[in-house]
């Protein structure tokens, strides 16, 4: 499990770093990955992003059609600065007839970048992030007990049964690529027992479900990768914090002799009030509607020594 943690937070650094690099496209359809430094009237004072520790670069602002910035804004610099050229001739023909051609030519160099689909301009991914959306999410959880070595396995007498959950979330943009995720959700986690429930008056066959309900207030730090403004991979890993609502068991218990009953019983004294966790996963955003795989793994007891894992999928949608 801890490379699995290491994997995913290697993986959130990795994201950031791919996509912390200015793009400058010159009207003659050359691109330079940079980092720039400074722009002034006359020129863009950058360094190449393989050579940040290099020499300081200097771009005429009359070469450059465009910029994309490093949180995917853009910077056009459509027009090319006409040069004053001196004449006798009051008409000065001539000089419009020069600032035409160069405004032509600039013009089919920056028709030439924008139609070239492999270029991220035409991507409509360099539209300005949002930095504040909120959400829906729910669907199916998938607990397992977790016992240190040597102890008897819970998982034996007490198998995991299908449970779900439900909440809503808000996101914090800090650019296109990373955000902070917070989140209120039900988790409701289910088991199956047999001859272990209940006092000694069940100490006959006992059928019977654990429900143990609990609030989730996770806290992540999601990395995201602009495919494209429709289409969002992205994957997060934070803590969270897990408040008990209800520890209850209801079932059935029957003897030899033909006798049963039924029975519902508060547990809420044999599991802890509060236990931590960490969760990390990923998903893909579609539009307004995402899918997403997430898994639970629990930092402290759940009670007694057990502590409690969890896999869940789920659905949802952001506005």
């Amino acid at each position: 499990m801890k490379k699995t943690i290491l994997t995913i937070t290697m993986l959130i650094g990795l994201l950031g770093n791919l996509n912390c690099q200015d793009i400058l496209y010159k009207k003659d359809g050359t691109e330079i990955k940079a980092k720039v430094i400074e722009i002034t009237d006359s020129f863009i004072k950058y360094k190449n992003f393989d050579q940040l520790d290099g020499p300081l670069r200097n771009l005429d602002v009359g070469e450059l059609f465009m910029i994309i910035y490093q949180d995917g804004t853009k910077e056009v610099f459509a027009k090319k600065k006409s040069t004053a050229i001196e004449t006798s001739n009051p008409s000065v023909k001539g000089s419009e007839t020069i600032e035409k051609s160069n405004q032509t030519q600039s013009n089919n160099s920056a028709n030439q970048i924008l139609s070239q689909p492999s270029q991220s301009i035409s991507n409509p991914q360099i539209k300005k992030y949002k930095r504040f959306n909120w959400g829906l999410h729910g669907g199916l959880n998938f607990p397992k007990w977790r016992v240190k070595s040597g102890e008897e396995n819970m998982n034996d007498y007490m198998p995991s049964k299908l449970g779900y959950y439900a909440g809503l979330f808000s996101k914090i943009a800090f650019n296109n690529f990373l955000s902070l995720q917070l989140e209120l959700s039900f988790v409701s986690n289910r088991f199956d027992g047999f001859g272990h429930f209940g006092t000694n008056n069940y100490s006959s066959n006992v059928n019977g479900v654990l429900t143990l309900n609990y609030l989730q207030f996770p806290i992540f730090l999601k990395g995201t990768y602009l495919n494209s403004a429709k289409i969002k991979p992205y994957i997060f890993l934070g803590p969270s914090i897990n408040v008990r609502l209800s520890a209850k068991v209801k079932g059935t218990w029957y003897d030899t002799k033909g006798n049963s009953g039924d029975i519902n019983e508060d547990w809420s004294g044999s599991f802890n009030s509060v236990y931590i966790g960490l969760t990390g996963g990923l998903g893909c955003v579609f539009y307004f509607f995402f899918i997403e795989a997430r898994y639970d793994f629990g930092l402290t007891d759940i009670g007694g020594t057990a502590k409690l894992n969890s896999a869940k999928v789920a659905i949802g949608f952001h506005f």
